[in-house]
């Protein structure tokens, strides 16, 4: 894939938006990110090998624009280029919240942020998906991720009868959950603040159709470690009990079909690390454990 800031640069004149300036920034797995100001205003350009996740992330700016939910504006839709495709985002002003310093932000402010997500939470998962389905989804899902982690050798044979009683035991929880749009990537990279305040959740992806539980797997791993005021701030707003056997039951089951997918997805990239920190979290679960 072309590294070079003129690639995008000569993609975006070609689509008639003229661009004063290119900068590459962090982040694009799978691919690369570029910030360029433009006759349309400041704009996040992705470049992917996978046409895929753009498809994904265009189909949810969509549905999230006839909702009325905050979300990124497309401004380039998913186009072909020689580096392979490239869509682009309206630039949201502000700073990612991993480098915002939030372990160091008073009581309130945490709060208030975790509040504003629990409320830009509400909102997406109110995007329901009526065709129902999600218990056998789940099903396919698990059984799939199980046999690969178990085919890659990444767990063995104990752990995986372990999470397969876990399974067992919680599974019916799902059958009266009705599915809805999630992020499924809230990381500490995809939220923006600006002066301590939540600017945007940007990056779908990875967004799917699932429990809306699920996202908080990512919340509870990455964002609510980062100061103790934020999850029950979130939890509230959200209006989730934590303590109802079958929120905690469901809970288990997304955080089992999380960190498989991790798993798999790690594994391929040769990062021991994570794979060692998801396979420990992946064993909590099968013990009891919730996010």
């Amino acid at each position: 894939m072309a590294r070079d800031v003129p690639a995008v640069r000569t993609a975006l004149h070609s689509r008639g938006i003229a661009v004063c300036r290119v900068a590459p920034v962090p982040g694009g797995w799978g691919g690369l990110n570029f910030r360029a100001d433009t006759s349309a205003g400041p704009l996040i350009v992705k470049v992917r090998r996978d046409v895929r996740p753009l498809l994904v992330a265009k189909t949810a700016a969509g549905i999230l624009s006839l909702r009325g939910v905050p979300h990124p504006m497309v401004v380039l839709p998913p186009t072909p280029v020689a580096e392979g495709w490239m869509m682009a985002h309206r630039w949201v002003e502000g700073t990612a919240l991993d480098a915002a310093g939030l372990g160091d932000w008073d009581e309130a402010d945490a709060s208030r942020l975790g509040a504003d997500l629990g409320v830009w939470l509400r909102r997406l998962h109110r995007i329901e998906h009526r065709g129902g389905g999600w218990s056998r989804a789940a099903q396919r899902r698990f059984a799939d991720k199980l046999h690969r982690c178990l085919e890659l050798g990444i767990i063995d044979a104990d752990l995986a009868d372990a999470v397969r009683r876990r399974w067992a035991a919680d599974a019916a929880a799902l059958d009266a959950v009705t599915p809805t749009l999630i992020h499924r990537d809230l990381q500490p990279g995809n939220i923006v603040v600006r002066s301590r305040h939540l600017a945007a959740v940007i990056d779908f992806e990875q967004a799917r159709i699932a429990d809306p539980l699920y996202d908080l797997v990512k919340l509870s791993e990455w964002i609510f470690p980062l100061h103790p005021a934020v999850a029950p701030a979130l939890d509230e707003a959200y209006g989730l009990d934590r303590t109802h056997a079958g929120v905690r039951s469901r809970l288990r089951v997304v955080s089992m079909l999380e960190h498989l997918s991790a798993l798999v997805y790690f594994a391929k990239r040769n990062d021991v690390a994570m794979v060692n920190g998801q396979r420990n979290l992946l064993s909590r679960v099968a013990e009891g454990a919730t996010t």
